[in-house]
């Protein structure tokens, strides 16, 4: 069959094209796009030109089983499931991807690879009972977290953010108190916190927030590195010596060689469950056709900007 998909094909350009697509293998599936998320990850690989232009872009997707391999018993036709590429049909390995709790009428808002990544920084980062927990960066990906840590029986949970608006989210996902960095009081209540911290979150990619992470935490305190700092840092490891720094790196793959769809089952039931929702997160939405403007809005994160997908 024929389908469409999505290719980068130089820097800040792209092009929809029309390919050959087979019927899935004996231990595939095929899948029809529904929604698929606009990660901040392609968002620079369009912008910085490093991509395979044999590649399709996008991970964050939902989708509809239409055909399934003979040899696939764990999902039917029919089945919401997780699945990748930003094209209208695809195959995937059932070693990829989970059969979703969404239906119709919530698939769009049920994007379970991001809120993965959050559930793996959740757990590798041994949360306490009365850990007192700071989050720099309340973007898309550090509402998820704070949303999960909001849940949590902490003594306290302090994010810092540059935007009002993502900040007062924060507040209704649980924080105790939120830092506006663009404040004229911000550094002076932070530098009221040094050595206060059990867990510093790193989620928004700055090399100032980094080095408030290593300033924050107390002795034998963590740093959870939960964003990707494209650029080399240099950071102070002696501080980190002297003060006993527990440094976590909680990217996606920190669960490849273990069970690699746990977190997606996880984020999974917390979407169905109702304790973590996307709703207020996706602020923008894009017909597949209009592809080109998502991705030039997307790098321009305008006012009210949190997440893009797409809708096929």
């Amino acid at each position: 069959m024929k389908t469409r998909a999505v290719f980068f094909t130089d820097i800040k350009k792209l092009e929809i094209r029309e390919i050959d697509l087979p019927d899935p293998g004996s231990n595939q599936i095929q899948v029809k796009s529904i929604v698929n998320g606009i990660c901040m990850f392609e968002v620079w690989k369009y912008i910085s030109g490093e991509f395979d232009r044999n590649d399709i872009p996008g991970h964050e997707g939902v989708g509809i089983v239409t055909k399934v391999g003979k040899d696939v018993t764990w999902v039917k036709e029919g089945d919401y499931v997780s699945c990748n590429q930003w094209s209208e049909y695809s195959n995937i390995d059932a070693t990829q991807g989970i059969k979703l709790s969404c239906d119709s009428s919530n698939s769009e808002n049920h994007l379970v690879e991001p809120l993965s990544c959050a559930v793996n920084a959740y757990a590798y980062t041994d949360i306490y009972p009365g850990d007192k927990v700071i989050v720099f960066g309340a973007g898309y990906m550090g509402l998820l977290l704070i949303q999960l840590l909001g849940h949590a029986p902490l003594h306290s949970l302090v994010v810092v953010d540059a935007k009002t608006e993502n900040l007062e989210l924060a507040k209704e996902y649980g924080a105790t108190e939120v830092i506006n960095i663009t404040d004229a009081g911000a550094n002076a209540r932070l530098e009221e916190l040094k050595d206060y911290f059990d867990i510093a979150y790193e989620a928004s990619g700055a090399k100032s927030a980094l080095e408030w992470c290593t300033k924050l935490h107390k002795n034998g305190g963590s740093i959870g590195l939960y964003a990707w700092h494209h650029d080399p840092r240099t950071v102070d490891t002696s501080t980190w010596h002297y003060k006993g720094t527990k440094i976590l790196n909680v990217s996606p793959p920190i669960t490849a060689n273990e069970r690699p769809l746990r977190s997606y089952e996880g984020a999974d039931l917390l979407m169905a469950s109702g304790k973590v929702s996307q709703k207020k997160l996706i602020t923008h939405r894009y017909k597949f056709e209009d592809i080109e403007k998502a991705m030039e809005e997307s790098v321009a994160r305008g006012e009210g900007f949190i997440k893009s997908l797409i809708e096929f």
